[in-house]
């Protein structure tokens, strides 16, 4: 068997965001649940106000309540469907340090696909989360919480930055070059 010459920095570097981003990710989604059930509690218990910082009304109160569970059943899937979609992306990472070429090529659509999401996520205006505000605005008279759209852009940021790094770092020549001679090595 041939021996490899030492791991470049940039596929160190590519499989450090192949760790790293989807971790981040989790945590900000974490933090947008606590915050929206934070919000829910708030409307159901009576201390959040409407726009016109008037208190909400029993039936809205009532129907915070209500729907309290089934949103934090909902957000505890998200987080659970994001976990498990984060192992074979890890897993692949690891694949790709070794230097494998199909963890490259399969990370890489991935990523193009996840950093396309992202930048429509950071489009004010083009996400659900956006329309779901106009609609509570128009309907109930409230506003989503505050602190959502930051750490959605905060989302969406550390998926761009993080899904075009990886993409760079990933064919960077010095990591192209490693990966072809990790395949040269494997068939000799």
């Amino acid at each position: 068997m041939t021996s490899l010459q030492a791991r470049p920095a940039s596929l160190t570097a590519a499989f450090l965001l192949a760790v790293l981003v989807p971790l981040a990710v989790i945590g900000l989604t974490a933090a947008a649940c606590f915050s929206t059930m934070n919000w829910i509690g708030g409307v159901a218990d009576g201390t959040a106000t409407s726009i016109g910082g008037t208190p909400f009304t029993p039936a809205k109160r009532e129907w915070a309540k209500a729907i309290s569970p089934d949103f934090l059943t909902f957000f505890a899937v998200v987080l659970v469907v994001f976990a498990v979609l984060s192992v074979p992306w890890i897993v692949l990472g690891v694949y790709l340090r070794k230097g494998s070429s199909g963890a490259r090529t399969t990370l890489t659509v991935f990523a193009v696909l996840w950093l396309v999401t992202g930048v429509f996520a950071a489009v004010p205006g083009s996400s659900a989360l956006s329309s779901l505000d106009k609609y509570l605005t128009g309907t109930y008279t409230m506003h989503l919480p505050g602190s959502l759209q930051p750490l959605g852009f905060a989302q969406a940021t550390v998926v761009i930055v993080g899904m075009a790094a990886f993409v760079v770092l990933a064919h960077h020549p010095s990591a192209s070059a490693y990966i072809e001679a990790a395949a040269l090595a494997r068939r000799t």
